[in-house]
């Protein structure tokens, strides 16, 4: 005796067919936002000029060569004002009582703005930036100071402290 085998019917689930994607209404995702440059600013002892100095961000680097930019403008200008007609720029290590182991090259782009090249800071810590500024019969001087090659503490990366 045979049997017929009676098979039930296959349940297929009907799925509707992809959508198709609409190449326009697609938004990209938000990138990241650029770093803001490396930027500080100081007057000069007298007050008379600003000194700006701004660079790639996070900052200068250590122990590999770097550039500046750098502005300096009158804040106190003289009844006969004049324009900066020269800056002269020094980086120290106070702490240490020594500088950079090379010379700058200033370059001036604009009246009181100048390219700073040739720069290298070779030792972690705090440096200071000379600018001695001049226009007409006025000068003044500017100190920025700023670490370089700094560590964070042991607790943002991570290791426990004691």
């Amino acid at each position: 005796m045979a049997l017929a085998a009676c098979a039930a019917p296959a349940r297929v689930a009907m799925q509707d067919p992809p959508a198709q994607a609409d190449q326009h209404s697609q938004v990209p995702p938000p990138s990241a936002p650029e770093p803001a440059p490396f930027t500080r600013s100081a007057p000069t002892t007298n007050g008379r000029f600003l000194v700006t100095l701004e660079g790639d961000p996070p900052g200068p680097p250590l122990n590999q060569p770097f550039s500046l930019r750098l502005r300096a403008e009158q804040v106190l200008p003289e009844p006969q004002s004049a324009p900066v007609r020269k800056v002269q720029f020094h980086a120290l290590m106070p702490d240490h009582d020594h500088g950079m182991q090379r010379t700058p090259r200033l370059t001036q782009t604009a009246p009181g703005e100048y390219l700073v090249e040739g720069l290298l800071f070779h030792m972690r810590g705090r440096w200071v930036v000379l600018v001695d500024v001049f226009a007409g019969s006025a000068s003044g001087q500017a100190a920025i100071s700023f670490e370089v090659g700094a560590v964070a503490p042991a607790s943002v990366l991570g290791v426990p402290g004691d």
